[in-house]
């Protein structure tokens, strides 16, 4: 195997494109292949919603939150009202979060 090092001094020479032979029985560690777990998803596929793991909100609360969107109240009084912050309320007011959740009928 050959390892071609570009970076720092080799054997005292100055910066230059160095080629290493190593035999795959005496190849440093660092430059076997590494073998590294796959990342864990915090959250299962698929779960929205009330489902999701960090979700505050009920589906109630965020229908509400929408009507009170479509009545003309503001994200502030909207937010005070059912304990959440003003830009969450006015994004759920917006469509923007819970996109998953359908319109009442």
């Amino acid at each position: 195997m050959r390892i071609i090092s570009t970076s720092g001094s080799h054997n005292g020479m100055p910066l230059a494109m160095h080629a290493r032979h190593y035999d795959d029985a005496v190849l440093p560690a660092r430059y076997k292949a590494r073998v590294t777990k796959p990342k864990r998803n915090r959250t299962p596929t698929g779960s929205r919603g009330v489902e999701h793991f960090a979700a505050k909100l009920t589906v109630a609360q965020v229908y509400g939150i929408r009507a009170m969107g479509d009545s003309g109240a503001s994200a502030k009084a909207t937010a005070e009202k059912y304990g959440c912050s003003e830009p969450n309320a006015w994004k759920i007011m917006k469509r923007i979060l819970w996109k998953s959740l359908p319109e009442k009928a």
